[in-house]
């Protein structure tokens, strides 16, 4: 069966409060447009862009403390670990993910012709990934894209410590989780991330990854002419000279998290321990498609999964001040509607 990816119901129109794609809602409108002017008037639309975005991998390889040789830079991150993937495929033919993650990860897997395995540990269930016997190729999503959830650097570490194994951290949600990149890159370790998430960046499609410069030679040898637009490494660029207003912005986010934590364990929500720009929360007694449902009919968006063992969560990417009201309000008139049904 192939594998697909549902990014979640497009919004059009205006009304609609947008907390089902994970994006930063904290960069203010602004400074978004400012960015933007000044990478466009840094670029030529009609000439080519740099072919592998050396200026935006040698700004990168500063902030990261590595050498440009070691960054790539795609189309988003899904591009970077496509890339990956298809590099390593002749070298393993099982790639080992966790029980929820990222599903373009088992897209991957599916597209690219590896035999889809489970690394074992339960995650999920008990936040922990082991190791699987042997040389082995794992790529795992910690913050989890799902849940929220860290895997500890323990059992990272693990996955990469047998001889012959190769561990992709995908690690989109890493500056909004206050994750530090190891200085020294191993052969056998690459880190992706995107300027989706803490940069706000996702209609930019700009991801990258760091890895071992031989690994990296390879890929900018096999990747697609031109795969990232010249106005997008424009603006990542101009993202990254203002690094430190977002890492404020970012704590901005995790204090607004842990408000939101609070007033939906106060309405009768489990949260999960959350590390990403978004909450993942089921009712003790409330179904979440109805919830779903009637945030929808309200003209609130957000996400519910149909796999086994989370269509019980919603997924709630966290607003701002203004946008979490009004999604407590939702919350608490669907959920005074349901008690006065008896339901």
């Amino acid at each position: 069966m192939t594998v697909t990816y549902d990014p979640g119901v497009h919004i059009a129109g205006d009304g609609w409060l947008a907390l089902h794609r994970n994006e930063n809602l904290f960069a203010e409108p602004a400074l978004l447009d400012d960015m933007a002017r000044s990478a466009l008037s840094k670029v030529t639309l009609s000439a080519y862009p740099h072919p592998t975005s050396l200026p935006l991998r040698e700004k990168l390889a500063e902030v990261h403390g590595v050498d440009a040789a070691n960054v790539f830079v795609g189309n988003g991150s899904d591009e970077v670990l496509s890339e990956l993937l298809r590099l390593l495929r002749p070298s393993y033919d099982t790639l080992w993910m966790q029980d929820v993650g990222y599903v373009i990860h088992g897209v991957l897997a599916d597209r690219l012709g590896y035999r889809p395995q489970t690394l074992p540990g339960s995650t999920f269930a008990t936040g922990r990934v082991t190791a699987p016997d042997g040389p082995c190729l794992s790529v795992v999503d910690s913050p989890n894209a799902v849940t929220g959830h860290a895997v500890s650097g323990d059992d990272l570490a693990a996955l990469a410590h047998t001889p012959g194994a190769f561990l992709v951290w995908d690690n989109a949600y890493g500056e909004i989780s206050g994750d530090t990149l190891p200085r020294e890159v191993r052969p056998n370790v690459v880190t992706v991330r995107s300027f989706s998430k803490f940069y706000a960046l996702a209609g930019a499609r700009v991801g990258y990854c760091i890895g071992d410069r031989a690994l990296v030679a390879r890929m900018l040898q096999r990747k697609d002419a031109f795969n990232v637009g010249a106005f997008s490494q424009a603006v990542a660029l101009e993202a990254l000279t203002r690094r430190e207003h977002f890492l404020q912005l970012a704590g901005e986010l995790r204090a607004a998290r842990a408000r939101l934590v609070t007033a939906l364990e106060a309405l009768g929500f489990e949260v999960r321990p959350p590390r990403g720009s978004f909450v993942f929360a089921k009712h003790a007694t409330r179904d979440a498609a109805a919830l779903h449902q009637g945030l929808e009919a309200r003209r609130i968006a957000v996400r519910h999964f149909q796999k086994d063992g989370v269509r019980d969560y919603l997924r709630i990417t966290v607003p701002p001040a203004a946008g979490m009201q009004r999604l407590l309000e939702a919350l608490q008139a669907l959920l005074s509607e349901a008690s006065g049904n008896g339901s």
